[in-house]
């Protein structure tokens, strides 16, 4: 179609003229008498009220325009009459527009001054220059006035450097507007000035202002010249910014919901915001929802298993916690710790025994160490033996090991170890059983061993067992390589709980059960002897006045403080003991024994021995022959001689008697005088 102002070809879909910026108006199709009246109409209309000329390009582009009621504006920038732009609002001298036409001042234009003082009325001196839209008479009015006049221009060229100046003919307009290019340090070209943000990577194609299809050009382009050309671009503008204020506003929220939906960060944060509030539920919806967007995170798999237990989900939270177990990540450990005290709440210390036998983490089974049932270790490995073998069970926690010899399974009914199992010849087939303080049972710890050692023979004791009226002498035969121990106090004799035979000794007063065992060198331990042995002698020695008499001696010898048999200096005291009896030739005497006790009650022989005549009550000092003294002895003849003319019991191979008694007199208590007062 054609522009009804400038006549131009403008294409069907524009808003606006892009010659002479007409709003175009469109009438919908009418009925044809309608149609005819509405052409008769505009027939009438004169030509006097459209624009008496049509805008070049160069004037369009200048920054004129018509407006509906067929107006002249001029909306472009101004400059001085030396072609330079105007920018200030102060400024009070004639300006141009930038084909340097006079828009206002007093300088001698050619221009009719009646035409030219309503220009001036139209320009806000107050506002900026460069900013001004100046309406214009009409092109009749400006065509009248200018007609054959030539826009003045003065004949002045600025004072720049010779290097700067380019050719100037005064009164050529093709360079007015441009000027600037003459003042130095400005950029190069007109090209650089008006594309100084040109982008170096665009590889599309490149078209001058010249070259520029409007008739082509998209909505969008359509919209913002339409804008930039109409009155109420200013409403516009408004308009277009709060309509990206608001798609601004929007994309924000909408930004935000993307992230709250799509951050694990945020939904664990809600997560743990709510779990603190009391609201469990909501934790566990937010926090599963952070583990769909992470399910690699080994934190948020850590914490939605409290939040399951919170919430009654104990299989889910269990799961979980197998999850982290299994990925061994570094929550590992604590997920350890969490499964068993859940398990330990429960009391199923079964479940917490299974944890940890799969369980290859060091710190987490010394943590868990009192839940722990391992089977007892074996201090010997099994196998055949020549020797007595000492087996010691251990176990790693605190609890009771169970164990039998026999190969039957052992159970809480079984025997209970509590010290080292000593096998000597046989077969021995073991089985052990731990269980810890929870009552948790291990599994069974098994050995077999085939012992293939020498048992010694029994002891063969001399005499025989029964009563007897005399003092006797009890001696053993020991085999070789082998020693003989034995105990009075009713339990069989060991290595290290029994007294050694090391000779013949009297026989003990009164009733006494002996038992006897013979022990090889590798420790293998006889069959034990027991024997009953009576000794009954009739005297008419008071024993006890004899034990006053030795006790009353050591105090006049200073040997104590006090009858009570106290050491001086010490806490312990002597005490004397009738244990046997002795024969010496045809005499008989009373055994008596020295030892110390000390404050606690334990007694210790001291070695001194007195012997006590059981006709007469007369006191002899004793002591024990010395294995080596015996030995010399034997080297005698005339001594071998003697010993084999006498009893089997006598006493002095074992025991050396002093020749004289101890003198009545020490034993005699001391007369105390009293103290007479003198005479008056």
């Amino acid at each position: 179609m054609k522009c009804q102002v400038c006549g131009a070809e403008v294409s069907d879909s524009l808003l606006l003229c892009p010659h002479c910026g007409y709003e175009f108006r469109f009438i919908p199709d009418f009925e044809p008498e309608i149609e005819k009246e509405i052409s008769d109409t505009l027939k009438e209309i004169s030509l006097d009220e459209l624009p008496d000329r049509q805008l070049t390009k160069e004037e369009i582009d200048a920054g004129y325009y018509y407006d509906e009621n067929g107006e002249l504006f001029y909306d472009g920038d101004v400059f001085d009459a030396d072609g330079y732009l105007v920018d200030d609002a102060d400024y009070e001298g004639d300006i141009y527009d930038s084909l340097g036409n006079l828009l206002s001042g007093e300088a001698d234009d050619g221009f009719d001054d009646e035409v030219e003082n309503e220009i001036a009325e139209k320009v806000d001196v107050n506002a900026p220059v460069s900013a001004q839209t100046v309406p214009l008479p009409s092109p009749s009015e400006l065509n009248e006035a200018n007609a054959g006049v030539a826009p003045a221009v003065t004949s002045e060229i600025p004072e720049l450097p010779d290097d700067d100046i380019k050719e100037y003919i005064p009164g050529d307009t093709a360079d007015f507007g441009n000027r600037e290019n003459l003042v130095p340090d400005m950029q190069e070209t007109q090209d650089e000035e008006e594309y100084s943000d040109f982008d170096e990577e665009y590889e599309g194609e490149y078209l001058d202002d010249d070259d520029y299809d409007f008739d082509n050009d998209d909505l969008f382009h359509q919209l913002i010249l339409a804008m930039q050309q109409s009155r109420f671009r200013k409403v516009y503008a408004g308009l277009l910014i709060a309509v990206l204020i608001a798609v601004a506003i929007a994309a924000v929220i909408i930004g935000r919901n993307i992230y709250k939906n799509n951050s694990y960060e945020y939904q664990a944060q809600i997560a743990k915001e709510a779990y603190e509030a009391g609201d469990v539920e909501d934790a566990v919806k937010h926090m599963e929802k952070a583990l769909m967007l992470a399910p690699d995170n080994d934190q948020i798999k850590f914490d939605i298993s409290d939040y399951y237990i919170a919430s009654g989900y104990d299989d889910k939270a269990l799961l979980m916690l197998w999850e982290i177990i299994y990925e061994n990540n570094v929550n590992a450990p604590a997920a350890y710790d969490k499964l068993i005290n859940y398990y330990a709440e429960k009391e199923d210390y079964e479940m917490i025994r299974d944890i940890l036998a799969s369980c290859e983490n060091q710190n987490v089974l010394a943590t868990f160490n009192k839940y722990l049932a391992n089977p007892p270790a074996f201090s010997v490995p099994e196998g055949e033996y020549d020797d007595v073998v000492t087996l010691n069970l251990t176990s790693e926690s605190e609890g009771v090991i169970y164990y039998t010899l026999d190969g039957s399974e052992p159970d809480i009914g079984s025997e209970v170890y509590t010290g080292p199992i000593t096998m000597e010849l046989g077969n021995y087939d073991v089985n052990a059983i731990f269980v810890n303080s929870f009552g948790v049972k291990s599994e069974v710890a098994h050995s077999t061993y085939r012992i293939y050692v020498r048992v010694p023979d029994p002891p063969e004791v001399v005499l025989p067992e029964g009563e007897y009226t005399e003092p006797k002498l009890l001696e053993v035969n020991v085999q070789n390589f082998c020693s003989v121990y034995y105990t009075t106090d009713g339990t069989p004799p060991e290595m290290d709980d029994g007294t050694e035979y090391t000779g013949p000794f009297p026989l003990p007063l009164g009733h006494t059960h002996f038992i006897f065992a013979t022990f090889s060198q590798e420790g293998v331990r006889s069959e034990i002897k027991e024997l009953d042995y009576y000794l009954n002698i009739e005297s008419p020695v008071d024993i006890q006045l004899v034990l006053a008499s030795i006790k009353q001696y050591n105090l006049n010898k200073g040997k104590t403080t006090d009858l009570e048999g106290h050491i001086t200096g010490k806490s312990s005291k002597y005490s004397y003991i009738v244990d046997s009896a002795l024969r010496f030739d045809d005499k008989f005497y009373y055994l008596i024994t020295e030892s110390t006790t000390d404050s606690m009650g334990n007694s210790m022989k001291t070695g001194t021995y007195y012997l006590a005549d059981m006709e007469d009550s007369s006191i002899y000092k004793a002591e024990k022959v010395e294995e080596d003294e015996g030995r010399e002895n034997e080297g005698d003849e005339s001594d071998v001689q003697a010993m084999a003319e006498k009893s089997p019991d006598d006493a002095s191979r074992i025991f050396k008697i002093s020749e004289e008694p101890i003198p009545p007199e020490d034993f005699a208590v001391p007369q105390v005088v009293p103290e007479l007062e003198p005479m008056p």
